[in-house]
Protein backbone atom coordinates (compact mmCIF):
# COMPACT_ATOMS: atom_id res chain seq x y z
CA UNK A 1 0.00 0.00 0.00
CA UNK A 2 2.70 2.45 0.98
CA UNK A 3 4.85 1.67 -2.05
CA UNK A 4 1.92 2.33 -4.34
CA UNK A 5 1.05 5.56 -2.53
CA UNK A 6 4.67 6.68 -2.88
CA UNK A 7 4.78 5.82 -6.59
CA UNK A 8 1.34 5.68 -8.25
CA UNK A 9 2.92 4.24 -11.43
CA UNK A 10 4.19 1.16 -9.57
CA UNK A 11 2.03 -1.47 -11.26
CA UNK A 12 3.27 -4.35 -9.07
CA UNK A 13 2.54 -2.51 -5.81
CA UNK A 14 -0.87 -1.43 -7.14
CA UNK A 15 -1.72 -4.97 -8.24
CA UNK A 16 -0.78 -6.37 -4.83
CA UNK A 17 -2.80 -3.73 -2.99
CA UNK A 18 -5.85 -4.11 -5.23
CA UNK A 19 -5.82 -7.90 -4.85
CA UNK A 20 -6.44 -7.41 -1.11
CA UNK A 21 -9.97 -6.27 -1.92
CA UNK A 22 -12.71 -8.91 -1.63
CA UNK A 23 -13.66 -10.35 -4.99
CA UNK A 24 -10.81 -8.70 -6.91
CA UNK A 25 -8.71 -11.09 -8.94
CA UNK A 26 -5.90 -10.44 -11.40
CA UNK A 27 -8.22 -9.21 -14.16
CA UNK A 28 -10.12 -6.87 -11.84
CA UNK A 29 -6.90 -5.46 -10.40
CA UNK A 30 -5.59 -4.87 -13.91
CA UNK A 31 -8.82 -3.11 -14.98
CA UNK A 32 -8.71 -0.81 -11.96
CA UNK A 33 -5.05 0.00 -12.53
CA UNK A 34 -5.65 0.71 -16.23
CA UNK A 35 -8.48 3.11 -15.33
CA UNK A 36 -6.20 4.77 -12.77
CA UNK A 37 -3.46 5.03 -15.40
CA UNK A 38 -5.93 6.51 -17.91
CA UNK A 39 -6.81 9.18 -15.34
CA UNK A 40 -3.18 10.28 -15.31
CA UNK A 41 -2.58 8.48 -12.00
CA UNK A 42 -4.96 10.87 -10.27
CA UNK A 43 -5.79 9.70 -6.76
CA UNK A 44 -8.88 11.88 -6.74
CA UNK A 45 -10.22 9.93 -9.75
CA UNK A 46 -9.41 6.48 -8.33
CA UNK A 47 -12.34 4.16 -7.68
CA UNK A 48 -12.52 0.59 -6.51
CA UNK A 49 -15.21 -1.66 -5.12
CA UNK A 50 -14.52 -0.43 -1.56
CA UNK A 51 -15.24 3.06 -0.29
CA UNK A 52 -12.90 2.55 2.69
CA UNK A 53 -10.06 1.47 0.41
CA UNK A 54 -10.63 4.47 -1.87
CA UNK A 55 -10.50 6.85 1.08
CA UNK A 56 -7.30 5.18 2.32
CA UNK A 57 -5.38 5.33 -0.96
CA UNK A 58 -6.46 8.91 -1.60
CA UNK A 59 -5.22 9.90 1.84
CA UNK A 60 -1.96 7.98 1.46
CA UNK A 61 -1.43 9.46 -2.00
CA UNK A 62 -1.78 12.97 -0.62
CA UNK A 63 1.70 14.42 -0.08
CA UNK A 64 0.37 16.41 2.88
CA UNK A 65 -0.50 13.24 4.86
CA UNK A 66 2.18 12.87 7.56
CA UNK A 67 4.33 9.75 7.28
CA UNK A 68 3.93 8.93 10.96
CA UNK A 69 0.21 8.20 10.59
CA UNK A 70 0.35 6.30 7.31
CA UNK A 71 1.38 2.92 8.71
CA UNK A 72 -1.37 3.15 11.32
CA UNK A 73 -3.98 3.97 8.68
CA UNK A 74 -2.93 1.01 6.54
CA UNK A 75 -2.88 -1.32 9.56
CA UNK A 76 -6.35 -0.24 10.64
CA UNK A 77 -7.73 -0.93 7.16
CA UNK A 78 -5.78 -4.16 6.69
CA UNK A 79 -6.46 -5.88 10.02
CA UNK A 80 -10.07 -6.84 9.17
CA UNK A 81 -8.84 -8.24 5.86
CA UNK A 82 -6.38 -10.60 7.59
CA UNK A 83 -9.06 -13.00 8.84
CA UNK A 84 -10.39 -13.41 5.32
CA UNK A 85 -7.01 -13.71 3.62
CA UNK A 86 -4.70 -15.67 5.90
CA UNK A 87 -4.41 -18.50 8.37
CA UNK A 88 -2.69 -17.25 11.50
CA UNK A 89 -4.18 -13.79 11.15
CA UNK A 90 -3.38 -12.92 14.78
CA UNK A 91 0.34 -13.44 14.22
CA UNK A 92 0.25 -11.19 11.17
CA UNK A 93 -1.70 -8.56 13.10
CA UNK A 94 1.01 -8.62 15.77
CA UNK A 95 3.67 -8.20 13.11
CA UNK A 96 1.84 -5.14 11.80
CA UNK A 97 1.70 -3.61 15.27
CA UNK A 98 5.43 -4.18 15.63
CA UNK A 99 6.08 -2.58 12.24
CA UNK A 100 3.97 0.40 13.20
CA UNK A 101 5.96 0.83 16.41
Amino acid sequence: MLRWADNPRNRVAAWRALRLLPGVGPAGAERMFMAFEASGFSWSAFQSSSREFDILVKELGNAATPWAGQVQKVREWYEPQLERLYDGAQVRAGDLLQLEG
